[in-house]
């Protein structure tokens, strides 16, 4: 719904003053809340770190007790001569190192990388020598620290221990909540941080044992709360600090939330406003921008959503003239869209079952029926027609075949522009009836299409609701068949061509082999066997068309050889051999000149290359030669084997098939030869036998 109360100042001016009055006084009362909440949550989240680092302090001297106890049981266990200590799984977890120091000053690690112990001041001496446990902290690095322990034992000796940071600092249970990082410091310097690099500043040296602090960290300011964990009495040592940290971000999420939920409540109360308002300028102005939004939708091609006024005065009648001249247009671009789709898809098509198909696909949606048939004279035998017939939403019916009678046929050149026909008493060879009558179809419209003078199929149209066309739909019906006629012509030339085309090569092919009588349907012979080959090897259409083209003239060189080297009985001369060889040059110099058969040039000129370079005319080798010039080659020298000759008699085909599975990998391509040995398994396997072929399929496999 767009807001028109929106588009003059009176009424800009009358929302501005409903959103005053509604949202100012809540505006005012939300901020002031939010102030107040937020520095509750502040002090809260204050206090409450600062009472965790209290629990996570506590939590570092209960494991401090816990590893003096482990090191006097280690002392207890230790002999005083010994120079090394089998720790325990448990000690292990506790201690990183053990080591111990004698009277004397000798130092003696007992496990783990124990340096030497550190210099001891006067009265780190006096604590132990009172028979107190001592700690002390050696730095290894800028944010942690070697935390050790040492106890004087009876005989003088004093024993040293690295403690594990992973257990004393254990504080991820305390630290649960999301976001809190945790530092402790000792004298002066911090000894570990949960988030290496981000050490808070030292805020609380001067304000007492406990407290809170506020520092901006990279990523924003947080809140910190403190706790001193004294050491003195117990372990000699300075006290250290646990300081815990949380972003104000974190803090401020019940904030952020409710921020979140007021805004919806803002935009539901601005959505109410805005009703309120424009409920009166909406029911003037709505029918005109339904026209602006309908002439839209029909610049942009969209004819099937009417415009929907129902304010019961003239703006309703103009939306009515407005639907029926969109309707009519729809229609128009309807079925000129589906003449130029059929028109280009009858084009493309090569079957006269594609086309059925194709106008099938598309005349209901054009001309408004509810099932449609279309039936067409067979090219080759014209008292034949091919019925199909399908209704909207269901698949194509199948096919079949009818004849229709002479009296259908006069009927259909009488009535050339619309014939109307009533199928429940009449019926016609070629529609469906019986199909028709099933789906309630209770009358069809026919329109015959003429080629050249003469009828050559008929659409039919068939409707529930038995109308007859009008005028105006009548003729865009004929429209729609006569475009149709014209696409089946231009199909119907095309294939009339294509069937020229190949009749001109087959006859200028037989007209080659007929210049020696040895060579009689040579041409065709090797063309079908390449195709056949390249069909194997997965050659798409436009290959095996180029194939069977080249096939059928790539011997139109021999015209320039001497009928009588060509069918001479013994031994060529050197200079025969020559003229024999400059066949393929001369055939690709007769079809130079014709630019359709410049693809054909190739498969000519190279068709007596052999894979080792061993042919002519130029010589080539391995993959140089052009690939389908190779599985001519192949096509080629197996018709040469097998039929007869002036100089010899022809091969047997298994004999054939021996010598070029030999040939595999020395003259011949040896891909192009399994691809041979798999087309004669497939076609003549009776007469070579199948063990032959598997064995010469493996020869091949071993060639290549």
């Amino acid at each position: 719904m767009k807001f028109h109360s929106l588009r003059t100042r009176v009424a800009r001016r009358i929302v501005l003053l409903f959103v005053l009055c509604s949202l100012g006084p809540v505006l005012a009362l939300a901020a002031l809340s939010t102030m107040r909440v937020t520095e509750q949550l502040f002090d809260q989240s204050r206090a409450r770190l600062s009472q965790t680092s209290k629990s996570v302090g506590a939590g570092v001297l209960e494991r401090l007790s816990i590893l003096e106890t482990a090191l006097a049981q280690v002392d207890g266990k230790l002999p005083e001569s010994s120079s090394s200590y089998q720790i325990t799984p448990a000690d292990s977890l506790r201690f990183a190192g053990l080591g111990r120091q004698t009277g004397e000053g000798q130092w003696r690690p007992l496990f783990g990388n124990m340096d030497s112990p550190l210099v001891l001041s006067s009265a780190q001496r006096e604590h132990l020598n009172k028979g107190r446990t001592l700690l002390t902290v050696a730095p290894a690095g800028t944010e942690t620290s070697r935390v050790l322990l040492a106890r004087r034992s009876a005989s003088g000796t004093v024993l040293w221990a690295e403690l594990r940071s992973t257990y004393l600092w254990g504080t991820r249970d305390a630290t649960a909540l999301p976001g809190v990082e945790v530092c402790i410091f000792g004298e002066s310097s911090p000894l570990y941080c949960s988030r290496p690099g981000r050490v808070p500043p030292q805020a609380w040296s001067t304000n007492g044992a406990i407290g809170q602090f506020d520092w901006d960290a990279p990523d924003g300011g947080r809140l910190a709360g403190y706790w001193s964990v004294f050491l003195r009495y117990a372990y000699g040592a300075p006290s250290w600090t646990v300081v815990l940290s949380e972003p104000r971000a974190s803090v401020l999420a019940p904030i952020t939330s409710f921020e979140r939920s007021f805004g919806l409540v803002l935009l539901l109360t601005l959505i109410v406003v805005f009703l309120l308002s424009n409920i009166q300028i909406r029911r003037s102005l709505n029918p005109v921008e339904q026209l602006q939004e309908g002439t839209r939708r029909i610049e942009d091609r969209e004819f099937g959503k009417p415009v929907v006024v129902t304010s019961g005065d003239e703006f309703e009648e103009l939306a009515a003239s407005f639907n029926n001249m969109a309707s009519h247009l729809g229609q128009q671009f309807t079925m000129l869209t589906a003449i130029n789709e059929i028109d280009r898809a009858v084009l493309a098509a090569s079957q006269s079952d594609d086309i059925m198909t194709t106008v099938l696909s598309r005349t209901c949606s054009a001309l408004g029926c509810e099932a449609a048939s279309v039936s067409l004279a067979q090219i080759n035998e014209p008292q034949v027609w091919t019925l199909a017939a399908q209704a909207t939403g269901e698949p194509e019916a199948p096919l079949r075949q009818i004849r229709p009678g002479r009296s259908e046929i006069d009927e259909l050149s009488t009535h050339s522009r619309v014939l109307p026909v009533g199928i429940e008493r009449e019926s016609r060879s070629y529609l469906p009836v019986e199909m028709f009558r099933a789906r309630g179809i209770a009358s069809v419209v026919v329109l015959p299409l003429v080629l050249k003078g003469r009828v050559a199929g008929a659409i039919g149209l068939g409707y529930r609701d038995g109308r007859e066309l009008k005028d105006d739909e009548a003729t865009r019906a004929r429209q729609l068949a006569d475009q149709v006629a014209v696409a089946l012509s231009n199909n119907r030339l095309v294939h009339e061509l294509a069937a020229h085309h190949w009749g001109s090569l087959r006859a200028l092919a037989r007209t080659i082999d007929a210049y020696s009588r040895w060579t009689a349907g040579h041409s065709e012979r090797v063309t079908t066997t390449g195709v056949a080959i390249a069909r194997t090897l997965g050659l798409d259409d436009e290959a095996a068309d180029l194939l069977q083209r080249g096939g059928l003239l790539h011997d139109i060189g021999k015209i320039g050889v001497p009928l009588g080297i060509l069918d001479k009985p013994g031994k060529l001369t050197e200079d025969e051999r020559r003229l024999v060889e400059d066949h393929p040059k001369i055939g690709a110099e007769i079809l130079t000149p014709i630019g359709a058969c410049r693809d054909l040039i190739p498969i000519v000129l190279h068709h007596h290359e052999q894979w080792d370079g061993s042919g002519y005319p130029g010589r080539l080798a391995g993959e140089k030669i052009p690939f389908l010039a190779r599985v001519l080659t192949v096509a080629d020298v197996f018709d040469a084997l097998v039929s007869e000759r002036p100089y010899r008699k022809g091969w047997s085909r298994p004999d054939a098939v021996d010598y070029m599975v030999k040939g595999a990998g020395i003259r011949y391509d040896p891909a192009v030869v399994a691809g041979f040995c798999e087309m004669i398994a497939k076609e003549d396997s009776l007469a070579l036998g199948q063990p032959e072929l598997l064995r010469a399929a493996g020869r091949v496999e071993s060639a290549a």
